[in-house]
């Protein structure tokens, strides 16, 4: 249906695409006049609404850009090396998930001045032209480092069938960038210093940023004065070295949005100090945890840096790791609790998210520098697991960090061997190491690709927002009645605890109730089959063992009430681990049916 690729050129791509629409559009089925259908959509069988799944992925790349075809009318000899590279990023994006690729991707180190531009624009339309459709589109931030040595944009391309169009919640001076004027609030909301190391002293304690996740209001007071106190040694900057940037979906299947918070923290090695980096994961954890705590959907994901020689700051993201000093461990141990209570890391922390061990140099190691975190008490989405655990519809939610493909393997080792035998056997001690992974990381990047997969809960199209901060359980339940039970479990109501059998049946007869009635109001087709598969849910999960699942629920919540007066209680401790255990396994044998 399509032709074969010639010549390879960007513009070549822009016109399959024109040929692609065209002949879709031929193809899309036409409604046939005179033909009116009569039956009524009670007189039709139900079906539960087909959902998707939100698979994000996150991908750090090396400097990615297209080099241009010609110059001054002369073939560029570096063109087809840098096709090659975009080419080989847009095989990776595709081919996950058995070539259904994600629902979107973010990039990080994409090129200004045209070339990052054009190599997104080459992938988008490389994804497009092989399903024969326009379905994915992209979008680019501003400058994230205006004032940097090496320029940087962000990306972010998606699907537009399932993540819908992007939204412009947020817009500044050229992008949805994030505190693009610093730390503090200068008194002109545009104004943009000259310089990131200009003194913070003449601003009030009242002038700290403020802004709109969704619905939320961003109030980081908190954090400017741990910035303010933290900056005594001068080596923190006024700005982010890279600002954040926030990218905002409205899926049609679902009645929320999804706000994806993207980043590329300070890496240390101007300053030769952690400190940067402490104080900008400051405030993406405060600006994080707000936005959730008041209802909004916020994915956090990027390039944290935390491995880096001059960072370490792995013990800002992980409670079992101490601080290095008693100053840092008083001003941000509140912030990373609060953090750490309303999210989880989506992908594996022990596996490395660089490319090790295809590294060569002496100082060569494997870093976990990239994550995705993801709001713990969210109702509405599935909370997913590293340990392959099967939900009650049988769906495996898992962060995963990409493997190198076999074809990019077979490419870095042409390439090493060239670089060999350019130097000679006689020069291997003269090899520079860093020219090596240049060239190979050019190849492809650097980083790997990490991805999570999401799935709407069974509340995912109800409406209403979803609750404040919650008791930070590890366990999502499914079903709305189960939800309004366990919450009054949590408030100590002992009749509903003594009365469980009562309760069940009370509200399976309820559910039924509401379903007739909504037949008799003669709702819409698409209302009754989320009704009705909401309930042919509830009684598979009650014919599998509902009463047993209830059991170790109140028992959890019990197990989980106790920690949270005694929090350090390493018996009380390994009670709610063995209840969890219980819970998920019970859950993974439902899964099964």
């Amino acid at each position: 249906m399509i032709s074969s690729e010639k010549g390879g050129g960007l513009e070549g791509i822009d016109d399959k695409m024109g040929a692609v629409k065209e002949e879709s559009s031929n193809l899309s089925p036409k409604p046939s006049p005179g033909k009116v259908s009569t039956s009524s959509p009670l007189e039709k069988t139900p079906q539960k609404p087909k959902t998707h799944n939100y698979v994000i992925m996150q991908w750090n790349q090396k400097d990615l850009t297209l080099l241009p075809e010609t110059v001054n009318g002369i073939p560029n000899p570096k063109y087809g090396a840098s096709k090659e590279r975009v080419e080989n990023v847009a095989k990776t994006i595709k081919e996950y998930k058995n070539k259904k690729g994600p629902a979107v991707c973010v990039f990080e180190e994409v090129r200004t001045g045209g070339g990052g531009e054009r190599a997104v624009k080459f992938i988008v339309n490389w994804i497009n032209i092989r399903l024969g459709r326009t379905t994915w589109d992209y979008c680019l931030s501003g400058e994230v480092n205006p004032e940097g040595r090496r320029r940087e944009l962000y990306a972010v391309i998606w699907c537009k069938d399932i993540m819908g169009e992007i939204w412009p919640d947020l817009t500044d001076y050229g992008g949805r960038r994030l505190m693009g004027n610093g730390f503090c609030k200068p008194t002109t909301a545009t104004q943009m210093p000259t310089t990131r190391h200009q003194a913070a002293a003449s601003a009030t304690e009242d002038e700290a940023p403020s802004f709109r996740i969704g619905d939320a209001l961003i109030d980081l007071t908190d954090v400017r004065k741990k910035w303010q106190q933290l900056d005594a040694g001068g080596d923190v900057n006024l700005y982010f070295d890279r600002l954040p940037v926030l990218f905002t979906f409205k899926p049609p299947e679902i009645e929320f949005k999804i706000h994806i918070i993207a980043c590329h923290s300070a890496t240390g090695g101007e300053s030769k100090s952690p400190h940067q980096n402490i104080i900008e994961t400051a405030y993406l954890q405060s600006m994080c945890t707000q936005a959730t705590e008041q209802g909004e959907f916020v994915v956090l994901l990027g390039d944290f840096n935390t491995a880096e020689r001059h960072n370490q700051t792995e013990y800002m993201w992980d409670r079992d790791v101490p601080f290095l000093s008693e100053e840092e461990s008083e001003l941000f141990r509140p912030t990373r609790a609060a953090f750490l209570e309303c999210y989880y890391r989506g992908v594996p922390s022990a596996l490395p998210t660089n490319v090790y061990p295809f590294l060569s140099g002496e100082c060569a190691t494997p870093k976990h520098n990239d994550d995705i975190w993801l709001p713990t008490n969210f109702d509405k989405m599935n909370r997913i697991t590293n340990r392959g655990r099967l939900d009650s519809r049988g769906n495996r939610h898992q962060g995963v960090v990409l493997p190198i493909p076999e074809r990019v393997l077979g490419i870095w080792d042409k390439k090493t061997r060239e670089y060999f035998l350019e130097i000679g056997n006689n020069n291997f001690r003269s090899a520079k190491k860093q020219e090596l992974n240049r060239r190979l990381s050019m190849a492809w990047s650097d980083h790997r690709p990490i991805s999570v997969d999401l799935s709407p809960s069974s509340r995912s199209q109800s409406t209403g927002r979803s609750s404040r901060k919650s008791t930070g359980s590890t366990v999502v339940f499914h079903g709305e009645a189960l939800d309004k039970k366990l919450e009054k479990m949590s408030m100590g109501d002992d009749d509903t605890r003594n009365s469980q059998s009562q309760s069940n049946s009370q509200e399976q007869g309820n559910l039924q109730e509401q379903d007739i009635s909504k037949e008799q109001c003669n709702t819409q087709e698409q209302d009754i089959s989320k009704e009705q598969g909401s309930l042919q849910e509830q009684d598979i999960s009650k014919k599998q063992g509902g009463s047993k699942k209830d059991e170790l629920t109140i028992l959890l919540l019990s197990a989980q009430d106790k920690l949270r007066q005694d929090p350090k209680n390493p018996d009380i401790q390994a009670e709610v681990d063995h209840y969890t255990r219980d819970l998920e396994k019970l859950e993974q044998e439902e899964g099964r049916y």
